[in-house]
């Protein structure tokens, strides 16, 4: 008892129904109860098809995507996002926000297809759990006005990823690009952000566990990424050039990793870290700052295996007593190559390369520990 085929068949045969039934016989009698699609409709289409009914399912070329039709919309049937908004009205929505709202009370994604969307009032995500996904650079969010374009405040496991987001670029303290306060685990990733009228990203409050990683920031009023008042984050893999303030300003969070940034050509620091203990900042390249790579205030920081070059002051100011200093790069400063600040106490220099600063270390600390250094 059985169904048997005639001929043998591998992975990737294609053909029609028809066919499959002159390939098979069947023997014996078989329950087909659980089987039966008698009001299922599938097809190929790249847009939408008029008076839909229930059960009707498209795969949508154009989206790589199924959908169902659940009644009132069509709700994609694969884990790539529970809601798509087009630019072109491909897509459940053409407006970012109405896509958010859309999105059940657990949360889910929202896939925003490429395009140009223009924002006049700031974008809220309004419940934990989402996710908005972009298709790179050909995503494109941006405003004339001087607002946040994404709000986060107060809710967590939010994700904004391969979005390009374009501000006003005009100057007006507190409005920046990405916003968010107050949210746990949450994470920005491969974002292009440019022209915001303060920060590029401004992450504040009790943000646990941020995540702000892959992404490429330029021309902010003014820090590329500003972090206040978070701690256990991860600030990694950025580039951040041509800002009017630090390509990262760090402030009053603590324990957080700066690790493999890329901050060229800022107005004050490469990295700025204040009032935040137990930091570590480790493999960036931080050059052509017109104040100093990166400035350590207040409490034991680590610093290791940077790059600081070519900054109009140091490649490193340290003033946190406990601090480490070790195994960095510091060329071609025009002050020092390490400035240890008063009143930092038992500070650790040891095994950087410190050639051709106008000087290559500056001790105003107290118990200063040198040693192993390359100098001229």
């Amino acid at each position: 008892m059985g169904i048997f085929h005639k001929a043998v068949k591998v992975r990737g045969d294609t053909g029609t129904h028809q066919e499959w039934n002159d390939d098979h016989k069947i023997e014996g009698n078989l329950d087909f109860r659980h089987y039966t699609t008698e009001n299922m409709r599938i097809e190929n289409r790249t847009d939408w098809p008029a008076g839909p009914a229930g059960g009707r399912i498209v795969y949508r070329t154009d989206m790589n995507n199924f959908f169902g039709w659940n009644g009132s919309m069509w709700q994609s049937l694969t884990p790539v996002a529970t809601i798509v908004v087009a630019a072109d009205g491909t897509g459940n929505y053409i407006d970012i926000q109405e896509g958010i709202d859309a999105l059940p009370a657990s949360g889910g994604v929202v896939y925003i297809k490429e395009g140009t969307y223009n924002i006049a009032v700031t974008i809220n995500i309004n419940h934990h759990n989402i996710s908005l996904k972009g298709s790179g650079k050909s995503t494109i969010i941006q405003t004339a006005n001087n607002i946040e374009i994404f709000s986060i405040d107060g809710f967590d496991n939010i994700t904004l990823e391969d979005l390009y987001i374009k501000g006003s670029g005009n100057f007006l303290i507190n409005t920046s690009i990405i916003y968010f306060n107050n949210s746990e685990y949450s994470r920005v990733s491969n974002c292009w952000v440019a022209d915001s009228s303060y920060d590029g990203i401004h992450l504040q409050g009790t943000n646990v566990g941020m995540i702000c990683s892959g992404n490429f920031i330029t021309n902010c009023k003014a820090s590329g990424i500003g972090y206040n008042g978070n701690s256990s984050g991860i600030i990694s893999s950025n580039s951040i050039t041509s800002c009017d303030v630090d390509g990262i300003t760090i402030i009053n969070s603590d324990n957080t990793i700066i690790s493999n940034n890329y901050c060229n050509g800022n107005t004050d620091y490469g990295i700025l870290i204040s009032g935040s203990e137990d930091c570590v900042c480790l493999g960036n390249i931080c050059n052509s700052n017109s104040i100093s790579g990166v400035r350590a205030l207040d409490h034991p920081t680590i610093i290791n295996s940077n790059v600081f070059n070519s900054n109009a002051n140091s490649g490193i100011d340290i003033a946190g007593s406990h601090s480490i200093v070790s195994n960095n790069i510091a060329h071609s400063n025009g002050v020092q190559g390490v400035a240890v600040i008063n009143p930092a106490d038992k500070v650790l220099v040891l095994g950087n390369s410190l050639i051709g600063n106008g000087a290559p270390i500056n001790d105003g600390g107290t118990n200063t520990e040198i040693a192993h250094n390359i100098t001229p």
